[in-house]
């Protein structure tokens, strides 16, 4: 069975689904709990969401500042970062064969010295960023998942420097083979090697591994395709159709837009890297669907309340006699107007979400 080690570095456009999908917030359907591994808990190192993705998005203001002033010195006038093109996210994998699972089962790796291999390759993979570019690259995050077919980490760096540089395009430019032989000489001792990249058995069992990865990522895409579909179902009996016609259409042709791309990815079979980063934009989108039921849920429940609490007050009043005023109402009813008016802005908020 083959012992290959390697790293993949990749941009995102959209860092806080990047962040949702490593932290567990949203949760892809291709979670395991069959293998021996999976039952031991994913690994976040200390890094807390909510302080990673306040400094992703600090991190992203600084880079625009820098690149505002270098657009300013060089053409005469300030521009701004094209969100989703211009990513300050740089995003980085380290995977191992399947032959680490049966390792791990009987006792030849011990879940100590996985975890200690991984730790090693993180230390030198960030030491060698800032040696290369001779400046310390902010580290996001680094988080081990046991939930998957594999055993795995994520990490994330800004992708700036001081100066306003790609730091993904100044590692491709100084060659990201030396960090595929940083990560060998981590997991040397458990028995994995980067391979001779010049072997072509080497790179018959890399494509093949490819291929594995594309079929499941295909069957992925499928699976939150169809969860995608339930959701836009639920989300048309939420909404009455009378009161929010035109913010309802906007939601729903924005769900179709991202099943349409989806569908389009795996017909033409994109390659594995287009397909990986479709995952997390399905995952947002029903992520952002399931907050925006949650709030109308709330907003329904509170409705019903409001109107029962009311009709019960004015037949009191009317027992006693007393008719119960316009603005008593409206008085009590402020409350739900002002979750209605929450749900409003959610809707509009996620109806500019996605762009095609």
């Amino acid at each position: 069975m083959s012992n290959f080690v390697q790293v993949r570095f990749a941009t995102t456009g959209s860092a806080v689904s990047q962040v949702n999908h490593d932290f567990r917030l949203t949760k892809p359907n291709y979670l395991r709990d069959s293998m021996f591994h999976n039952s031991w808990n994913n690994h976040y190192f200390g890094y807390d969401p909510k302080q990673v993705k306040t400094r992703v998005k600090e991190s992203y203001k600084e880079y625009n500042q820098i690149f505002r002033e270098n657009h300013k010195k060089k053409y005469g006038k300030y521009r701004n970062l094209t969100k989703g093109k211009q990513s300050d996210f740089l995003s980085g994998v380290v995977t191992l064969s399947p032959s680490i699972n049966e390792k791990l089962k009987s006792g030849k790796v011990t879940k100590d010295e996985l975890e200690q291999a991984f730790n090693n390759s993180m230390k030198m993979i960030q030491n060698k960023i800032n040696t290369i570019l001779d400046e310390e690259i902010e580290l996001f995050s680094v988080v081990l998942h046991y939930d998957e077919k594999t055993p795995h980490i994520h990490f994330a760096f800004a992708n700036h420097t001081k100066q306003g540089e790609s730091v993904h395009m100044k590692l491709k430019s100084y060659g990201r083979t030396y960090f595929q032989d940083l990560v060998g000489e981590a997991f040397k001792d458990l028995g994995y090697v980067r391979g001779n990249k010049k072997s072509t058995a080497r790179n018959l069992k890399v494509g093949e591994m490819h291929q594995v990865e594309i079929k499941n990522y295909i069957a992925q895409i499928k699976g939150l395709i169809k969860k995608l579909q339930e959701k836009k179902k639920d989300l048309k009996e939420l909404i009455s159709l009378k009161q929010n016609k035109v913010k309802l259409k906007e939601q729903l042709d924005q769900i179709d837009l991202v099943i349409r791309n989806s569908r389009i990815l795996i017909k033409e079979n994109i390659n594995r890297e287009s397909l990986e980063k479709q995952i997390p934009v399905l995952e947002e989108k029903i992520f952002d669907i399931e907050q925006l039921e949650n709030k109308l849920t709330v907003f329904q429940t509170l409705k019903t309340s409001t109107i029962s609490t009311v009709k019960s007050k004015n037949t009191e009043e009317k027992n006693r006699g007393i008719n119960i005023s316009k603005q008593e109402i409206l008085d009590h009813l402020k409350p739900k107007n002002r979750i209605e008016n929450t749900v409003q802005e959610l809707i509009k908020k996620n109806s500019s979400t996605y762009k095609e």
